[in-house]
């Protein structure tokens, strides 16, 4: 199967442009409801590809399956970790701004994907209040680093943006600081491909390509620490 001629899919793109999709909806959305449904979306897909990064990487060491399925239960960072001791980098510093921002960041995710019930300060408006409809504000506080609500519920554009750059910025760091990765090798490990024997073609729909570029340009979010230029398509796999 090592030989033969395959696709290998990785996914961490899709996920990464997913967020960036999902952020534009809900920046783009007039009520609130639906600006936070796409919110928490994007928020969801940063994670996804953090998630994916972490899991393209413990790829990359080409162990067994029985140690790929043990390493599957380690936690997000424990997963970067057992990747650069294994490789020999120097593990994440724990200090740094970017890892302090993701942990918090994973915090919050933990706490969307197995919510529990929360009790949040509220003071009713009388005057706004009729007989159909009582209105009412919640108090939320904001987590301290990434200023994002506690609270999934008033999760914004501004809130899942926070997450987005957050997430870049995490990488970047991985990557360039202490991986010391040029943008081709790290588009090598992240991106998908196809493979026959030791020939490697790396693969990026143009349609993502795009949507980065616009998002890097219109965000100010930089991904030229991705390789995102260095990709090739087949256009036969395209539908």
């Amino acid at each position: 199967m090592n030989d033969a001629l395959h696709f290998s899919y990785k996914g961490f793109f899709d996920h990464l442009v997913d967020a960036i999709s999902f952020h534009t909806s809900s920046k783009d959305a007039e009520k609130f409801i639906v600006k936070n449904r796409n919110a928490r979306s994007s928020i969801v897909a940063s994670m996804f590809a953090l998630e994916s990064a972490a899991n393209c990487l413990l790829n990359s060491l080409d162990l067994n399956r029985k140690l790929n399925d043990e390493l599957d239960r380690l936690t997000l960072l424990a997963k970067f970790d057992v990747f650069l001791k294994w490789s020999g980098f120097e593990t994440l510093n724990r200090g740094r701004a970017e890892v302090q921002s993701i942990m918090e960041v994973v915090r919050a995710r933990n706490d969307y994907v197995h919510p529990k019930v929360m009790k949040l300060e509220a003071k009713l408006s009388p005057k706004d209040s009729n007989k159909d409809c009582i209105s009412f504000s919640v108090m939320t506080n904001t987590r301290p680093s990434t200023k994002i609500s506690k609270c999934p519920m008033y999760w914004s554009d501004i809130d899942c943006l926070a997450v987005l750059k957050v997430t870049v910025d995490f990488l970047s760091y991985l990557v360039e600081e202490v991986m010391s990765l040029a943008p081709q090798e790290a588009h090598k490990v992240f991106s998908s491909r196809i493979q026959e024997s030791d020939i490697h073609i790396m693969l990026l729909h143009p349609e993502l390509k795009n949507e980065l570029t616009i998002a890097a340009k219109d965000l100010g979010i930089s991904f030229e620490f991705l390789g995102v230029d260095k990709s090739y398509f087949i256009q036969g796999l395209d539908g």
